[in-house]
């Protein structure tokens, strides 16, 4: 089945303040959960993915499309279908990789949209805003 879904970005990340393969677990395991969501819904599909500098942490924030409100309980999206469980191997990845940088995770979840946001720490020289 084909379909698409509109992304777009907004801020910068900047270079060094993560480790390339943690930010690459964070993006890639939200990434293909937004995916996933928008696969679900018939009319509008979109990512909007922000990034950002606050007091020395990076803010990433991931908003999708999505078909029906989420249940989120510690952390654990409640969702049907065949890959429910990968969801939260995913979301449990973005956890441990946040938590690692002294940051966090929270998830919202809407009747026709879902958003994780995500704050970790940035080594120190790379705090500028």
């Amino acid at each position: 089945e084909r379909f698409s879904v509109r992304i777009s970005f907004e801020g910068r990340i900047p270079a060094g303040g993560v480790e390339n393969r943690d930010l690459c677990t964070v993006i890639s395991d939200l990434t293909d959960n937004a995916i996933e969501d928008a696969k679900r819904v018939s009319g509008k599909r979109y990512l909007k993915i922000e990034a950002s500098v606050r007091n020395g942490f990076l803010a990433l924030s991931f908003i999708n499309s999505a078909a029906g409100a989420a249940r989120i309980r510690r952390h654990r999206v409640r969702r049907t279908g065949a890959d429910a469980g990968n969801r939260n191997i995913g979301l449990k990845n973005v956890e441990r990789t946040v938590k690692s940088y002294g940051g966090h995770l929270l998830l919202t979840g809407a009747e026709d949209c879902f958003q994780a946001d995500v704050m970790m720490k940035l080594k120190p020289h790379d705090t500028e805003e």
